[in-house]
């Protein structure tokens, strides 16, 4: 079983180092915590720790009090001494350095959010619900998962974080490509569309030559990969929550033909599409 990964890429003025962990933590079942059991099992990171909290509860215990998030993205910066209480199972670890004295809106923002000195609770959106959830899928027991198709979930979920939560002035040049990305993203989720570099070009305003170098500059692949990562990650989440036969999947998720998503499946998580569902499954 895949315990942890760790990936490095780079967003705007940023170098980021993200290690996801799938192991599990201790699963809350009270709210209430005696002191004694605030203390046992505290500790802190060289790195920022961060949480996606839906329904259930993420309490952070503290050496002061417990504190309760909910529906939010949490962060618990480097060297805070805590214990995290969970209800999931992926968590993301991740180290950042900053490449450039002058720094733009988004590299900004991010650096204002993570150098907090205590736990910090950040707003999400629907587009960063599905991003989240989509890397979600993606972690599982394959040592082959793509490290593209993570890197780019990853990248995402960072874009949402800063869209979901600036109030910052923007210069009209950041403003322009974070509203470029959203975009994309947003074209992106409606998936079981044809999706050519033309419509994506003319949702953006665009020519076709700035929408590919937009793509490949953000993306690091062309607009056709990145489809077609967006398809394989519901495709995931689809053959591991779902009885759905693989031939309606490949419908549902408009591919192109049924061996083609066994060939680029495999290619991307080193099983096939039956296999990935068998050990999902095994594992709930």
């Amino acid at each position: 079983m895949l315990a942890s990964k760790i990936y490095k890429f780079k967003i705007s003025d940023m170098d980021i180092t993200v290690t996801i962990d799938n192991s599990f933590t201790k699963t809350a079942t009270q709210l209430s915590f005696t002191a004694g059991e605030a203390v046992k099992g505290m500790h802190c990171h060289a790195l920022h720790e961060l949480f996606f909290v839906k329904e259930k509860s993420l309490i952070v215990l503290t050496e002061d009090k417990p504190l309760e998030f909910k529906n939010c993205m949490v962060c618990i910066p480097p060297m805070f001494i805590h214990n995290s209480i969970r209800h999931d199972d992926l968590r993301i670890l991740f180290s950042y350095k900053i490449t450039s004295k002058k720094l733009c809106a988004f590299t900004t923002f991010l650096n204002s959010l993570f150098s907090t000195p205590s736990p910090i609770a950040a707003n999400i959106n629907d587009s960063f619900n599905v991003c989240f959830e989509q890397l979600s899928s993606l972690i599982h027991e394959s040592d082959k998962l793509s490290d593209e198709i993570v890197t780019s979930a990853l990248k995402l979920i960072f874009y949402n974080i800063y869209s979901c939560n600036t109030n910052i002035q923007k210069s009209k040049r950041s403003e322009a490509r974070d509203s470029y990305l959203i975009t994309i993203d947003s074209t992106l989720s409606d998936y079981q569309k044809n999706i050519s570099l033309q419509s994506m070009a003319d949702a953006l305003n665009l020519s076709t030559k700035q929408t590919s170098r937009i793509i490949r500059k953000n993306y690091k692949c062309t607009l056709s990969e990145l489809v077609t990562m967006k398809r394989l990650g519901v495709a995931c989440a689809l053959l591991a929550n779902s009885d759905m036969a693989v031939a309606d999947i490949v419908e549902h998720i408009n591919f192109p033909s049924e061996s083609y998503f066994y060939h680029q499946f495999k290619k991307a998580y080193g099983c096939t599409p039956l296999k990935y569902r068998k050990i999902k499954q095994e594992n709930i």
